[in-house]
């Protein structure tokens, strides 16, 4: 029998990737004045932070998706849309961990003080 607090986490990587994705974007553009000047190097600390964040969303979406179908049975909901969302964080997870790590890369490569 899987325990209920299995299926919370189908939602958690349609939550944690966009949030991750989007911290990572607002704190890159906020630190730029900060960069600029030399004093702070963390904005690839934080995406790489932030993506290991979107993993985790994605990870728990999967460890919802994989339940055994015994417990879509057992569930007097059903248990078919609570999988296609697992599913779904799962992969949005790890589309949104690739996205910020897209802007990682950027940030070991380019300079964000180009006028």
């Amino acid at each position: 029998m899987t325990p209920v607090w299995r299926n919370r986490f189908s939602w958690s990587g349609l939550w944690l990737g966009p949030s991750a994705w989007a911290l990572s974007l607002q704190t890159n553009y906020a630190l730029v004045p900060l960069v600029c000047d030399g004093r702070v190097l963390v904005s690839t600390a934080i995406a790489a932070g932030l993506a290991i964040a979107a993993l985790i969303g994605g990870g728990l979406s999967l460890y919802a998706a994989r339940a055994p179908l015994v417990s879509e049975w057992s569930d007097s909901c059903g248990g078919v849309p609570r999988r296609f969302v697992a599913w779904l964080g799962a992969g949005a997870g790890l589309l949104f961990a690739l996205a910020i790590a897209n802007q990682l890369a950027a940030t070991l490569v380019l300079n964000g003080c180009f006028r």
